[in-house]
């Protein structure tokens, strides 16, 4: 329900600013701006994964689906090679 999602964000937003490069805290906000269709801030909290933690499958799929939803093609292709190794 919307009570519980809030509060998850609130979590998230709260284990970010205790440690901005918290891998699990930053792909969950990543799929929740996805989900928003807010691209550009999902595509940040994708940025700040990979700058923080080695890509895994998880991630490499969220920047596949963000840059897709941004008609980047060319970034979404580099997601898909990576996914593909």
């Amino acid at each position: 329900d919307a009570h519980e999602f809030f509060r998850q964000f609130v979590y998230l937003r709260q284990a970010l600013a205790a440690k901005p490069d918290y891998p699990a805290a930053l792909l969950q906000m990543g799929e929740i701006s996805l989900s928003n269709e807010n691209y550009i801030q999902a595509r940040a909290f994708v940025t700040r994964y990979m700058d923080s933690a080695p890509p895994n499958p998880l991630a490499l799929w969220l920047g596949y689906r963000v840059e897709v939803a941004m008609k980047n093609f060319a970034a979404a292709d580099d997601y898909a090679v990576e996914l593909l190794k």
